[in-house]
């Protein structure tokens, strides 16, 4: 397994973070290849005079090796553009549609940080809080055995959403969230680890650093961070979101990825690997099971555009949904009037490429069903339409309009 991970960030006048995850996996794409090399067909509409953004779409399909995508855009929260390019599924030619539906893979984390934050708006938590000291103290190492290290007693949520907990997979060797057989013989388990069992199984191991004194990417923070949610809301992860992010958001179409990706959700898309297919590096070989809080949602362009205007506060004379630290949160801070931002958050897994940037009034999400494993994301070709596109149309093309 190949795995590679970097932040995103590109400001102005102010200075912001997105951070991005690719868990990046050498798999036949052979279709997709083939599916990318003619000219691709365009579903859903765009108003006039936006041709520069089907342009930028195929330009990171190609250089991708994408078979289908989504692309929608938006102009101070007023969508302009939602089309679907080439294939949801390769082998039928089924055409891509702009309410299809995508793993979200590391896009996942922003969510699971905004649920967290309406915890702390509702005084149920604080970024001091010491989970594993008490919402999270009944949890045991493998056995029932206590933690081994107590350090982690002092893990604070801030350095879980920060990352910088105090685990370290480059130290350890693998990451534990997509590492089912290694977590199964640790706890003497046969059926795939849960993220509260790999939770247990990582009590069993010191952590790699004291926390709050190293970053290291971590997918296991943000699968504390939703047992933690799941824990103070007294339900599973799934329907906790549901109550505390995607419901009030009327995030109709977003939801728990299945546990098994070939009892895939309807409108889910098919997904497509490249490289060498083989064993678990397979795009339907992945469980997400024990990765919910960051990676394990599904979701459409539709729904995640309305995610992040009216987190973002995008619309004129609107307020962000919250306003947070941005040093502690991944998500677009609120720019005051007269700020100038650019910011872009990106996920991979494999067979699936997702992202959503915010340049100054203009709002993207771009979800395709593969990924290049060779390649870091290059998303500059949206923010290169954002920037050329000196006019706007008038007109909305959701219904109701967000927010």
């Amino acid at each position: 397994m190949h795995k590679s991970e970097w932040v995103c960030a590109s400001t102005r006048r102010r200075s912001c973070c997105g951070i991005a995850v690719a868990l990046a996996f050498l798999v036949s794409a052979a279709a997709a290849g083939a599916a990318t090399q003619s000219p691709l067909s365009v579903t859903g509409t765009a108003l006039p005079g936006l041709s520069a953004w089907d342009t930028a779409a195929q330009q990171v399909m190609t250089r991708q090796g994408i078979p289908g995508a989504v692309l929608i855009v938006s102009y101070q929260g007023r969508v302009v553009l939602e089309q679907g390019f080439g294939y949801a599924d390769v082998a039928t030619h089924q055409l891509m549609q702009p309410d299809d539906a995508f793993r979200l893979a590391s896009v996942t984390k922003s969510q699971t940080a905004t649920g967290i934050a309406q915890l702390i708006k509702r005084h149920k938590l604080s970024l001091s809080t010491r989970p594993f000291e008490t919402i999270l103290g009944q949890l045991r190492g493998p056995h029932g055995a206590k933690p081994v290290d107590p350090r982690i007693y002092d893990i604070t949520i801030k350095e879980l959403l920060q990352h910088t907990a105090g685990w370290d997979i480059a130290q350890i060797g693998f990451d534990p969230t997509f590492a089912p057989t290694i977590v199964e013989a640790g706890l003497g388990i046969d059926t795939t680890p849960t993220c509260q069992q790999v939770i247990e199984f990582m009590l069993g191991r010191p952590l790699n650093d004291d926390p709050g004194s190293h970053y290291a990417y971590s997918n296991l923070g943000y699968c504390v961070l939703g047992a933690v949610i799941a824990q103070v809301m007294h339900t599973s992860y799934g329907r906790a979101m549901q109550e505390l992010v995607w419901g009030p958001l009327r995030m109709t179409h977003t939801t728990m990825s299945p546990p098994i990706l070939t009892s895939r959700l309807e409108n889910e898309v098919y997904y497509y690997g490249q490289g060498t297919d083989s064993g678990s590096q397979s795009p339907y070989a992945l469980p997400l099971v024990g990765a919910f809080g960051a990676a394990g949602v599904v979701s459409t362009a539709q729904d995640l555009l309305r995610y992040v205007v009216i987190t973002s506060g995008a619309v004129p004379d609107s307020r962000p949904w919250y306003d947070p630290d941005s040093s502690v949160f991944i998500q677009p801070p609120y720019d005051p009037p007269g700020g100038s931002i650019e910011y872009q958050v990106d996920g991979s897994l494999p067979g699936t490429t997702t992202s959503w940037g915010i340049d100054n009034e203009v709002d993207y999400v771009f979800l395709g069903n593969s990924r290049n494993p060779q390649l870091e994301p290059d998303n500059s070709p949206f923010f290169t339409a954002a920037m050329d596109q000196t006019s706007w149309p008038r007109g909305d093309l959701f219904s109701p309009p967000i927010p």
